[in-house]
């Protein structure tokens, strides 16, 4: 096996990942012979859903990118007319798809038009390249040739003074200037292509041009600016200025003129250009033009270096030269001949994939949780039996799937373990006739970097045993509650005879008689001893007692009287989903639009016929795969597009106040889905609560009522600069996508909200004998010189906030959950309120109220307080005690093994004047035990803490992703400095008297 180490992020991963599947071997098996890519399959690993999500589209359109330029180019050169230059675009579309054909690019289902629309959209997309400077074109490859038009003559005034062109040098200046039309897309398509097509994004949209009056709204340019400047007066302008030494305003207006005359060349009635610049005829818009694809000759260049110029400023390349006049805008710049053999040129990474890649088709998905059940199989047997050829994954595939014969697998990411790269490695190679690459790739962050610099950390590092924590409440409660499901089934099966397969065969059956809850809840009444006795041999002693297992009083966290249970949720959201999915279709039939109440009828079909057993663990109910404790939905089953119905967007609800925030995009099943609104269920309201943090100190205050007065710390002024207070709701059910999504483009989607976690107080244990707040202990680092006191708890509230770009929250409709980020309102202006917005489930209009509000989240958690006293610890520079604060997260990661992103802290102030506690906790809710761990070694964790800052390279009046920064704690990048927190460690360990490696 082999072992790579690079670093970079997705264009460079994609580099790597074309790359390594040009060197994969078609599959051995028969069966796969005829399959696009004969069965070659890679697996590409990602910690996070997002990163995976991205990559399978980027990937596939990257490389579909490549391969398409490579089989035009090859189609050019293996056809003689082709070499010569003598094929038009039409000329080259059956060329191509025989091409295509050959590279085994098609599967049966294609038909012949299908290909033919195929290969005439990839020409089109050549033609009007948006991303120039790597195109077949831009590259010096090939150039795209009007073809000149029958009887042309040159316009007198360009052979005149002052320009004095010769003719050809006339020619190739209004190639040029008809070239910019193309540049901009305004150009006519064949009959079987779409210009809306997703193909051409971003500028899917028929574009038009016209002598003046741009319009940008109907996809209109000018030939002469509107105002101001253009591409083709500048080109003029430029032309001139080398030509003449005329004075600037003579120049202008000669420029004018001109540029107007080229124009009335080009368009007059009867002229040559009428084929190549067809008028059209617009509704609404009058005469437009658009050059013809008929009339362009496409020109191999690889054996034409001197017909290739470079730009001596900016680089461009062109294939015109007039004058050495470079055509970008306001270049400066001299064209130049390119030197075919400097190594800048001949090396170029795209022209050696363009000439040189073996054209084997490639086809990858994403296998994440973000699919259905069904999904996410049917995407896993389509990479087995070789129908997919690449497959980016989450952690789904680390364990358990036998994909069958797989060589190579790349990481995107260094994993978080050893045990997790050994699991990821090992999926390659399984097959004893087999060879097996292995491909990770360091992105620059402290983790992957620590382990770039010394791979056999994670290569041959040491696996540590599993620690599992089994007594987390909030894990446990649903595993009490699998108990009494698995035994309530039997019951139901054996007395009632009723099967509950899916949703709506329990929560709403079609037959006459009780739904599953009525049933279950007279299951219960009886208190069968089966479901105690079970429940005594699984729950952890410890928590017997806590949960109320003896008396059953575990069972009001299932469903209450006041309805506020996890099942009365999950059968409230049921039926009011139902219920209003056949209003909506009942009102669709009324306005004859049949069409969407097909849609509705599909989407209660979709709602019934979920597993049952998903849904409630995806509800809390019941335990899931990695055991996420407040999970929320993102939902997209209303929208009428199939997909929507094969993919579940659900997050926690930490995560989701930020990734699922109103505004917020999400990459999933190659689409991009925008959040447009808070999941609202009938009569039932957000808890809204109050909040302020204090921007002297920090502090966190919370409260049900109106926040009045100073902070209780330092007295400052709780309303003042930043503003960090307000009121926020808990989405506790969830968000919803209100717009159709858009394909997934070449950049990723970007966050632009994140949520900072406080710490906000201990909450009541439900132990009879536990105190409210734990109480503190002196740990054997204390000395005369310092005392460090710390204290551990199970109760650990935290809090966080989601307020919005700039802390201006978002706006609410407290009816329908209509949600957009807040707009910044400029300074002396009233911001107008618009009167209705769309209902995001319906897209009806809505006039309910729009209210400001933040978003929040509280959750439970294991936390681990340390206070510091004494002469070391008398300051309350916020720089040192963060520094200190992160020093000692990473030590712990590292002395114990615990993955990074499971443990976090904060800081959090008592009083002014006292340096402030650190606050270390387990990023679970309901706790993980690591925290736990952390307070037995301490001693253990201030050691690696102090070797990690004291043997990092960076300065010490800084920080870097070696010592102290990661992705996480990137608002505090600056304030963070190694040498404070390397001078604190050392003291406290020389004044405890504790050995360190270099003292040793």
């Amino acid at each position: 096996m082999t072992y790579r180490f690079l670093t970079g992020k997705d264009a460079p991963v994609s580099v790597l990942t074309t790359a390594l599947y040009q060197t994969l071997p078609p599959s051995s098996v028969e069966e796969m012979e005829d399959l696009p890519g004969q069965g070659r399959k890679l697996l590409a690993f990602s910690d996070s859903r997002q990163d995976a999500a991205f990559f399978a589209p980027y990937l596939e359109r990257t490389y579909q990118q490549v391969l398409r330029r490579r089989l035009i180019l090859k189609t050019l050169l293996e056809d003689s007319a082709g070499r010569e230059g003598r094929l038009r675009l039409q000329d080259l579309v059956g060329r191509l798809q025989r091409q295509a054909e050959e590279a085994g690019l098609f599967t049966q289902r294609r038909s012949y038009d299908e290909r033919q629309q195929l290969m005439a959209t990839w020409l089109m997309q050549e033609l009007i390249a948006w991303d120039r400077r790597i195109s077949l074109e831009g590259l010096g490859l090939l150039k795209f040739r009007p073809v000149r038009p029958e009887r042309w003559r040159p316009p007198q005034p360009l052979l005149e003074p002052p320009w004095n062109l010769i003719p050809d040098e006339a020619w190739q200046l209004l190639a040029l200037l008809v070239d910019t039309l193309r540049h901009q897309g305004a150009v006519t398509f064949p009959d079987n292509v779409d210009p809306r097509d997703e193909a051409f994004a971003p500028r899917n949209r028929e574009l038009f041009m016209r002598g003046d009056r741009a319009d940008s709204k109907k996809g209109i340019f000018s030939w002469v600016p509107t105002r101001g400047n253009n591409r083709r007066l500048d080109i003029l302008t430029r032309l001139l200025a080398r030509i003449t030494d005329l004075p600037e305003e003579k120049r202008q207006t000669v420029v004018a003129n001109t540029l107007q005359g080229i124009w009335q060349h080009l368009t007059d009635p009867g002229s040559v250009w009428g084929d190549h610049l067809p008028s059209e005829n617009r509704r609404r818009v009058g005469v437009v033009h658009r050059l013809s694809h008929h009339f362009w000759e496409v020109v191999p260049l690889v054996e034409a270096a001197e017909s290739v110029y470079r730009c001596s400023r900016c680089w461009n390349i062109s294939h015109i030269n007039v004058r050495g006049i470079c055509p970008a805008y306001r270049c400066d710049g001299t064209l130049e001949p390119v030197d075919a053999a400097a190594p800048g040129w001949a090396q170029n990474h795209y022209r050696h994939l363009y000439q040189k890649l073996e054209p084997i088709p490639l086809s990858a998905e994403e296998h994440t949780a973000q699919w259905t059940s069904p999904a996410a199989a049917a995407i896993q047997d389509r990479f087995v039996n070789g129908e997919l050829n690449a497959l980016s994954c989450s952690t789904t595939f680390e364990l358990g799937v036998d994909v069958g014969e797989l060589q190579a697998v790349l990481m995107r990411n260094v994993p978080p373990t050893t045990a997790n790269y050994v699991q990821r490695a090992g999926r390659a190679g399984r097959r004893t006739d087999s060879a097996a690459f292995a491909l990770t790739y360091a992105q620059r962050r402290s983790h992957d970097l620590t382990h770039y610099a010394h791979p056999e950390r994670i290569v041959a590092g040491r696996i540590r045993p599993p620690a599992v924590v089994v007594s987390n409440e909030k894990i446990v409660r649903r595993h009490t509650h699998s108990v009494l499901f698995a035994a309530f089934f039997r019951w139901a099966v054996q007395e009632h005879g009723r099967h509950f397969r899916n949703v709506g065969a329990f929560f709403e059956p079609e037959e006459p008689g009780p739904t599953g809850p009525d049933l279950l809840r007279e299951y219960v009444e009886a208190r069968p001893p089966e479901v105690q006795q079970a429940l005594y041999r699984i729950v952890p002693k410890e928590l017997q007692s806590e949960l109320g297992i003896a008396d059953w009083e575990w069972l009001p966290n299932l469903w209450s009287e006041h309805g506020d249970g996890i099942l009365d949720r999950a059968v409230r959201e049921v039926t009011d989903d139902l219920a209003l999915l056949r209003q909506l279709e009942e009102e669709a039939v009324k306005e004859r639009n049949y069409r969407q109440g097909e849609h509705f009828q599909r989407v209660t079909r979709t709602v019934r016929s979920r597993d049952l057993l998903g849904f409630l663990g995806s509800r809390n109910v019941l335990p899931k795969y990695g055991f996420p404790t407040d999970i929320v939905e993102l939902r997209t089953n209303h929208l009428p597009v199939d997909v929507a119905r094969r993919i579940e967007l659900q997050r926690d609800l930490r995560i989701a106040i930020s990734e699922y925030a109103p505004g917020g995009e999400v990459v999933a099943a190659k689409h991009i889905w925008v959040s447009g609104g808070i999941n609202k269920q009938p009569n039932r309201d957000w808890q809204i609560y109050h909040y302020a943090v204090c921007p002297d100190c920090g502090r966190f205050h919370r409260s049900l009522t109106r926040i009045d007065g100073p902070c209780t710390v330092c007295g400052g002024n709780l309303f003042g600069w930043p503003k960090r207070y307000g009121e926020f709701i808990i989405p506790e059910f969830g968000f919803i996508v209100a717009d159709l999504p858009r394909s997934s483009g070449e950049a990723r989607p970007q966050r632009i909200y994140s949520s900072r976690v406080y710490f906000a107080e201990y909450a009541t244990p439900t132990e009879d004998d536990a105190p409210a707040e734990p109480p503190f202990e002196k740990s054997p680092l204390s000395s005369a010189r310092v005392q460090v006191w710390q204290r551990y708890s199970r109760y650990g509230k935290l809090a966080l906030v989601n307020s919005g770009p700039l802390n201006r929250g978002f706006h609410v409709c407290e009816i329908c959950g209509f949600a957009q980020p807040a707009p910044d309102r400029p300074t002396g202006r009233r911001q107008r309120t618009p009167r209705t917005h769309r209902n995001p489930r319906t897209g009806k209009d809505c006039r309910g109220r729009l209210a400001t509000y933040h978003l929040g989240h509280e959750f439970l958690t294991d936390l681990l307080e340390l206070r510091c006293e004494g002469l070391l610890a008398s300051t309350v520079d916020y720089e040192l005690w963060l520094s200190v604060l992160y020093a000692l997260l990473e030590g712990a990661s590292e002395t114990l093994g615990i993955r990074r992103d499971d443990l976090d802290g904060t800081l959090y102030r008592y009083s002014a004047g006292i340096a402030p506690a650190l606050v270390l906790y387990d990023n679970v809710p309901g706790g993980a035990g690591h925290v736990r761990r952390i307070a037995d070694e301490l001693t253990d964790v201030f050691v690696t803490a102090w070797e990690r800052v004291d043997g990092c390279e960076c300065g010490e009046e800084t920080s870097c992703y070696e010592c102290l920064r990661n992705f996480r704690n990137q608002p505090f990048h600056d304030l963070l400095k190694r040498g404070l927190a390397r001078d604190f460690l050392s003291s406290v360990l020389q004044a405890a008297d504790i050995p360190m490696k270099s003292e040793a």
